[in-house]
């Protein structure tokens, strides 16, 4: 006679009714933890804050939450761009939102820059992490258009920030991204715990899950590692700060999207439009770019660019500032754009005497 076994005896199996008790506890826990941290973690970011957005600290996008909730009452336009608006070649009270605080006599910018952020990026930190905006002042960087690669097109196996952009649009090239990776990422943005759980990963076990990080520490208590220390302002510059002729820098060669082929264009204009539905504030900063550092075929193609971006900006009644051709060669580091001390200061300073800048920070809501 075979003795009976007992099916699934390792297994934990629930009722519906328990399934539900389960999911409610769940649900619970998470938004207990997920409204309690922004108050157990300790943020104090002071004058000139910048976050720490590289490496994974670049997806961090929590932090950039928690950042525009601090300063929607404290800071009336938020500086959104890339590592050119953050300030890569300067230390934080050299930037570009530091100067425009100095010359205009208020501090009223905060910086919100990101590295690498480019339009497509801008869309989706906009429309999922963006709800304490209220008046932005938004980078346009036609680096971003330079080619197929940087207009994700391309070939590139992988991209910086592929969870804010379009997951379904059918002219990114998302190459090595999974069906399954970008159900995840477009998950992320409704389900909000998980940001949160990305943050902590990040920042308190150096970028590892739980279980692997006690694989690495397996004497140190994992609740130990729960500072409740947010990172400081990042107060010195990322790059080396030298001018690109001294560096020897050849001159580039790029072919320029025109913008009605260009998915970062596309995305650019559906961010205006819904800045437009949401009635946020905006004004456009072009730039900076380096125009110095083309060959005279590559720069003849950047003119070509922005004069059609400069036409659909205005025929779309978009208030813009072009920043390019306001800088001298002596105070840009590379062909991205990026500025030393002295441009981000002269930017500042152009902006500000700008009469179409003006008009818009007087008409900003407080």
């Amino acid at each position: 006679m075979k003795s009976s076994s007992i099916s699934n005896s390792n297994s934990v199996i629930l009722s519906p009714r328990e399934w539900c008790i389960t999911a409610v506890l769940c649900a619970a826990v998470c938004t207990v933890v997920y409204t309690g941290w922004f108050r157990w973690e300790r943020f104090d970011p002071g004058e000139d804050y910048r976050p720490s957005c590289w490496a994974e600290r670049m997806s961090d996008y929590w932090s950039h939450y928690r950042w525009t909730r601090y300063a929607q009452s404290r800071y009336r336009v938020a500086l959104i761009g890339d590592s050119v608006v953050w300030g890569q070649e300067v230390d934080n009270d050299q930037t570009l939102s530091h100067f425009l605080n100095e010359n205009y006599g208020e501090k009223i910018f905060a910086n919100m820059g990101i590295d690498g952020l480019f339009q497509a990026a801008e869309y989706g930190l906009i429309r999922y992490y963006g709800k304490y905006y209220t008046n932005i002042l938004l980078q346009f960087s036609p680096y971003w258009l330079a080619d197929v690669n940087r207009d994700l097109r391309g070939n590139l196996e992988r991209f910086r920030h592929p969870r804010l952009v379009p997951q379904f649009n059918r002219r990114i090239h998302y190459n090595d991204y999974t069906l399954n990776e970008r159900l995840g990422y477009k998950l992320e943005h409704y389900v909000r715990i998980f940001p949160l759980v990305r943050h902590i990963v990040t920042n308190y076990y150096d970028n590892m899950s739980v279980a692997a990080w006690m694989m690495e520490h397996p004497y140190v208590n994992p609740f130990s590692a729960l500072t409740f220390q947010a990172d400081e302002v990042t107060r010195e510059k990322r790059g080396e700060g030298l001018n690109w002729e001294t560096q020897n820098m050849r001159l580039q060669d790029f072919g320029y999207i025109p913008i009605s082929e260009s998915v970062q264009f596309e995305c650019f204009l559906k961010t205006i439009t819904m800045l437009k539905k949401r009635d946020i504030g905006f004004f456009v900063l072009i730039g900076p770019y380096n125009p110095y550092i083309l060959t005279p075929g590559s720069r003849a193609r950047l003119d070509i660019l922005l004069e059609a971006v400069k036409r659909s900006f205005l025929e779309n009644r978009i208030p813009f500032f072009d920043a390019g051709s306001k800088l001298p060669s002596e105070e840009l580091a590379d062909g991205a754009g990026h500025m030393l001390s002295g441009g981000h200061d002269m930017l500042a300073k152009e902006m500000l005497r700008n009469e179409g800048f003006r008009e818009w920070l007087s008409n900003i809501r407080h």
